[in-house]
């Protein structure tokens, strides 16, 4: 999964939290009594260790913010204090879409014998993925920027270089039989997203960095893993260097 991926997905179980949260508490609630309403002591041996399931203030701040929108809660705002939160004229309606959507988180936490257990399990995988990430506040200040296009221009050298150490890939990849015989479904992925990229590359206009993360650099860090020392892993490494270049991610 990549950053564009969890910013798609991972709001939603931050967003169930808070409702639930918010349905079985009375009155309004802040970000800081939500936290605590997700907060556990992880050791009975030791009263100071603590963890929070919504620990993550970025994510939850942003759900919160997505859950205003549709008026699934409702805000009440301070000059000096916190703000505070309870559930607002559009919960219901929410509630009915996701329970309407089987790969919905609500969905699949009511489907459970323990909801909350199931719940609090994948709130853990989402802060965990979170951390693996590297997610920062400004992540959600644009979480659409990986989708954003990239013009394609024939002109440009960076672009030339990645296409050609893409297609370099594929020959090293395409003529190791080993590669076929061991691992046929890893190559196949490998091949089928590395000529979607080369053919983009060719004959697009446009792109984005998502779909060359998801078609280039994760098709290439598998062939740069999987043959750690030879020839096909050096050559993977220098098409990740070259996209990463034209990116702009790596000068």
């Amino acid at each position: 999964m990549d950053k564009a991926d969890f910013l798609r997905t991972a709001p939603a179980y931050y967003e169930l939290a808070v409702l639930d949260a918010l349905r079985r508490k009375k009155g309004y609630l802040s970000e800081e009594a939500l936290q605590d309403f997700y907060t556990v002591n992880s050791d009975p041996n030791d009263p100071s260790d603590f963890h929070c399931y919504i620990e993550n203030v970025p994510l939850l701040q942003y759900a919160i913010e997505r859950l205003s929108k549709t008026d699934a809660i409702e805000a009440l705002l301070d000059d000096f204090g916190p703000p505070q939160y309870k559930a607002g004229e559009g919960h219901e309606a929410y509630m009915d879409e996701q329970r309407a959507n089987k790969a919905s988180p609500t969905f699949k936490s009511e489907a459970s014998s323990d909801s909350d257990r199931w719940l609090r399990s994948a709130l853990s995988r989402v802060n965990q993925t979170y951390r693996q990430l590297g997610l920062t506040q400004a992540d959600f200040e644009n979480p659409e920027a990986d989708w954003a296009p990239i013009p394609i221009e024939r002109s440009n050298k960076a672009l030339l270089e990645a296409e050609a150490a893409v297609d370099k890939t594929i020959e090293e990849v395409e003529k190791n039989n080993g590669y076929a015989d061991q691992h046929p479904e890893e190559r196949n992925f490998v091949l089928d997203n590395l000529k979607l990229l080369s053919a983009k590359f060719k004959t697009g206009t446009t792109t984005s960095v998502a779909y060359v993360k998801i078609h280039g650099l994760e098709a290439l860090k598998k062939v740069a893993n999987r043959f750690a020392g030879m020839t096909a892993s050096q050559v993977a490494n220098v098409a990740i260097q070259a996209l990463l270049r034209w990116l702009g991610i790596i000068p």
